[in-house]
């Protein structure tokens, strides 16, 4: 397997395209190194979750120290109206990575039974890309007998509908 060498420009729109959620590469993601892969998968959590755990995590900041005094911080509060915000990130964080390696580990299951070689890398890489939604073509990483089973479309669509009501929870 040949890897690629990114030069700083395709790096920077790849991150861009992961932490965005857009999900482009112009390179085959079976050409990534473990480390690359590794980096791109923190890069693509810290775009879905890790945006909004920081952002809370700011607003908690803000309102434990009297939020009356930060207007926008009091006005977001009151919009969530969540009193302990603390115990909200936990959940995200918590929720969202449980999620994540339940994915991961189904995917893997799934390999087993139907004698498919799945690296737990790749497992995890896309319980991450379907359950934050991203939409990095995982073809070139899932063999064509696992991808066309039909528990593979049930594991898959549970992680979306999983990620996209946890999103929509957590606004409403």
């Amino acid at each position: 397997c040949q890897f690629h060498v990114l030069s700083f420009i395709d790096a920077l729109f790849l991150s861009f395209s992961a932490i965005c959620g857009v999900g482009v590469s112009f390179f085959p993601l079976n050409t990534f190194s473990l480390f690359g892969k590794i980096i791109l998968m923190l890069i693509m959590y810290i775009g879905s979750i890790g945006v909004l755990t920081v952002i809370l995590g700011i607003i908690y900041y803000f309102s434990f120290y009297n939020a009356e005094s930060y207007g926008l911080a009091r006005e977001i509060l009151n919009i969530i109206q969540i009193k302990k915000i603390g115990s909200f990130l936990k959940i995200i964080f918590l929720g969202s990575s449980a999620a994540l390696i339940a994915g991961a580990l189904c995917y893997l299951s799934l390999a087993f039974f139907l004698d498919t070689p799945l690296s737990f890398i790749n497992a995890c890489f896309v319980s991450l890309n379907f359950f934050t939604n991203i939409g990095f073509s995982v073809s070139e990483i899932i063999s064509e007998n696992l991808s066309t089973h039909p528990l593979w479309y049930t594991i898959s669509s549970a992680l979306m509908l999983l990620g996209g009501a946890g999103f929509l929870f957590v606004f409403e």
